[in-house]
Parts: structure tokens; sequence; C-alpha cells
């Protein structure tokens, strides 16, 4: 009895690992605004198992370029909306924010039912995102806001780009090879003064010259100092 328990709830845990599908928000900038400023929320939802595809629902001014539309949501106005669906693969910057058992078509019915008048202030991406997230994950919007918060700063933080990563590898290794010629010329500078001339011809000519500078250097004060003496 208690293997036949067992099996069915394995089972029944399968089935709801394989309906179950990774939810993610995805941050973008603003159509025809600022690169690096990432401003726009879409909702990702795994399309199977099986691929790397995602399908997506973000909310957009109807005419997000007219002069119009911009002036309206800047004046703090209403302007027309929709609903966008997109097909998109897997990114690095996706944030996951969770699972859900919902369909694609659950998702769907739910985000086309929204009020389609955008407004900065009260009906917006954000909001739009939110509140599709909220339907599927079941976690409050509160909830959502400190995850989707906590992640994006720890991975702005600690990950870096290919090009920083390559900038830094190339910094150290200057930095590395300038350390290492400073030590092995002060190495070999000691054991030319300890073990004499031989060993200063196995260096550049611009050591050499440098160490025979010291020596006179060394010399002449020398012979000052023995000048200053006889003269008390």
């Amino acid at each position: 009895f208690m293997f036949i328990v067992a099996k069915l709830l394995a089972t029944v845990a399968s089935a709801l690992h394989e309906t179950s599908r990774n939810v993610y928000i995805r941050l973008t900038p603003l159509i025809g605004g600022p690169s690096n400023l990432r401003l726009h929320s879409t909702l990702l939802i795994e399309e199977s198992k099986e691929n790397s595809m995602l399908i997506g629902f973000d909310f957009l001014p109807l005419d997000a370029q007219s002069p119009a539309t911009v002036l309206k949501l800047i004046m703090l106005q209403s302007c027309p909306g929709y609903v966008r669906e997109l097909r998109l693969p897997r990114s690095d910057s996706d944030i996951r924010i969770g699972s859900t058992s919902s369909s694609i078509d659950d998702l769907r019915i739910a985000a086309s039912t929204n009020d389609t008048n955008l407004h900065l202030l009260f009906n917006q991406c954000w909001q739009h995102t939110l509140d599709l997230a909220n339907m599927a994950t079941g976690k409050s919007l509160l909830d959502l806001v400190r995850d989707l918060a906590t992640t994006h700063l720890r991975t702005s933080f600690i990950s870096l780009s290919l090009v920083e990563k390559e900038e830094i590898q190339s910094i150290s290794s200057a930095d590395a090879d300038e350390e290492s010629q400073s030590i092995s010329r002060a190495f070999a500078e000691e054991k030319a003064r300890r073990f004499g001339r031989p060993l200063i011809d196995i260096l550049s000519d611009s050591y050499r010259q440098r160490l025979e500078a010291s020596a006179i250097e060394f010399e002449t004060e020398l012979r000052r100092a023995e000048a200053e003496a006889e003269d008390r």
C-alpha cells in the first residue's frame, strides 16, 4: 500500500513538474528611448520544456513614437494602448521570478482583458507586467517587486560583460608583467652589486649606464665626506 502511495505521489509530482513553466521579466529600453535605460517591462513564460523559446506579453502605447502620444504621456494624460504578444529566445538578462502551472492561453486571456487606456501613473507596462506575474505565480505585488529588485541589483553589480572582463584581464596582465619586470630588474641589479662587473654585462646598456652613474655618484659623495673629515 505504501509503495502504491509513493508511486502515485511521484507520478503527481512528475506531472506537476512537466506542466510547470518558468516565468521571467525582461527589461528593455522604451521605444525610441535611450538604449542604456531599460525602463520597459515584458512578462515571459516558457513555451515548453523542449526548447528555449519564451512567449511574452507587454503593454505599449498604440503609436509610441508619435509626438502627440509623447506629449499626452508627459502631460499625464491617457492614450490608447495595446497588448503585444512576442515569441523570443531566452536571454541571460531575463529575471526569473517564479514558475506557473497556468497555460499560455490563460495568460493570453488575462493579458487581453486589461484596461487598454495607457497612463504613466495608473496603467502602464509595469502594472500590466506585475498583474500578469501575480496571476501566473501567485506571489503578491510586494513580493514580486522585492524579488525583481534584489535579483536585478545583484546581477547588475556582480555580473560583468565580456568586454569588461577582457579589459580587467588585460589590465591585470599588464600590471603583472610590469611587476615581474620590476622584480627582475631589482634582482639583477642586486646580484651585480654583490658579485661585480661580469653580471653587469648581462644587463642592457641603459641599465648598465644607470648602475655606473650610481657608482660614480656614490664615489663622489664618499670623497666629499672624506674631504670634510680631513678639514675638521
